[in-house]
């Protein structure tokens, strides 16, 4: 696990990197609120809107990456955003054109294709003690994750704490249990740390390996699948633009990779077939489809507080419909991931169509006709069915 640098001095800090009690004062009476400076990699922000002073050292990365340094930037940055998105803007800004994040390697782990930023953490996340109340929500990466994250955050907390939606990014509303990178805490802490009631948390691991915690303690989990070809496009587009994925290549490569199973998370084919077969034994699973949020997103709500137990009104679901529609949440910074700086937005944004049938510009007819023989292979013994276009 990686660790980000605390405020203080830690044993072996190289000199000039604790703050000083100079640099503590030093925003103070200075005349410049409201600024933010980088030179000579020092990052001051002399004051917000609500009287926070904060100096830092960041020390100048090299070609190859401090991740420490990287991670504590990017703590600052977390900590002013509540109080201005301007300087989230003016740090962001710092650390992309400063920092390099290298590309993980692949290798495979418990018989699926990992990466280390989701296994670094591993035995805390094996030991995670689940609460009978928590609710996980399960998917194969772009899948629809942040959607329902963010339908049940609004369900739960959209009324009980409004100021939420304006303060706390979606991915720390809804830790993501197994993540664990160097630039925000990682997933168990965060979720430990969660004061609400119930706690939602997210992952996209496959069933056989999701902590046992939340089966004994019987959790509320609700999983979402989505059509192999528009997931297959979505995670192409995904990989390109986020720097703690693999290098996916082109296009022509990335789909032979992902029909092989040779993407992280493991084969789209045994995730959603291997959380299906769950839902036969586990009376507590509820199995919601991109396609069908897509097409009656309010009939999926519906669904969900009856799965749920939740009473929510039907003026309460509607304007709850209304803020999770796909423009919506993409112009959302609290929901839209543009707060995290390995993604690169200049390359695609992270919420980038939400349709269903976009793999048809991209998938070739010879691409279409060998997909569609290699899935009838895969599929053949389970009664799951998808829809590639509504």
């Amino acid at each position: 696990m990686h660790n980000s640098v605390p405020p203080q001095k830690r044993k072996g800090q190289r000199k000039g990197e604790a703050e000083t009690g100079r640099e503590r004062e030093g925003g103070r009476g200075s005349g410049q609120e409201g600024q933010s400076v980088h030179k000579e990699g020092r990052v001051q922000l002399t004051s917000s809107p609500k009287g926070v002073y904060i100096n830092r050292h960041v020390r100048r990365p090299s070609k190859g990456c401090k991740l420490l340094s990287y991670a504590f930037s990017f703590r600052l940055l977390l900590c002013h955003s509540r109080g201005s998105l301007v300087h989230v803007g003016i740090l962001m800004v710092f650390c992309r054109d400063q920092m390099h994040i290298p590309r993980p390697d692949v290798f495979d782990f418990e018989g699926i294709t990992m990466i280390h930023y989701f296994t670094d953490n591993w035995e805390k996340v094996q030991n995670f003690q689940a609460r009978p109340n928590d609710i996980l929500i399960a998917t194969y990466p772009k899948a629809g994750t942040t959607w329902v994250s963010y339908i049940l955050d609004l369900l739960y907390f959209g009324q009980q704490s409004p100021e939420r939606q304006s303060s706390l990014p979606i991915y720390e509303r809804v830790p993501f249990l197994e993540f664990a990178v160097p630039v925000i805490p990682p997933g168990t802490e965060l979720a430990d740390k969660l004061q609400t009631s119930p706690r939602l948390i997210k992952t996209h691991l496959p069933v056989q390996l999701v902590p046992k915690s939340f089966w004994e303690q019987n959790c509320r989990v609700v999983y979402v699948g989505r059509n192999a070809k528009d997931n297959a496009v979505s995670y192409f587009h995904f990989d390109r633009m986020n720097s703690v994925q693999p290098e996916p290549g082109d296009w022509n490569g990335y789909i032979e990779k992902f029909m092989a199973g040779n993407t992280v998370f493991g084969p789209w084919y045994d995730h959603v077939i291997g959380w299906w077969e769950k839902k036969k034994s586990y009376s507590n699973l509820l199995y919601l489809f991109f396609e069908d949020l897509v097409e009656d997103t309010g009939r999926e709500l519906e669904h969900l507080c009856s799965f749920l137990g939740l009473s929510t009104p039907i003026e309460e679901r509607e304007r709850i419909r209304e803020g999770v529609q796909f423009d919506a949440m993409k112009k959302n910074p609290m929901a839209n991931y543009s707060t995290i700086p390995v993604m690169d937005f200049k390359i695609s944004p992270f919420m980038r169509k939400g349709k269903v049938g976009d793999w048809k510009n991209h998938f070739t007819v010879a691409q279409n006709e060998t997909f569609d023989q290699h899935y009838k292979r895969w599929m053949k013994d389970t009664t799951l069915t998808f829809r590639t276009e509504l």
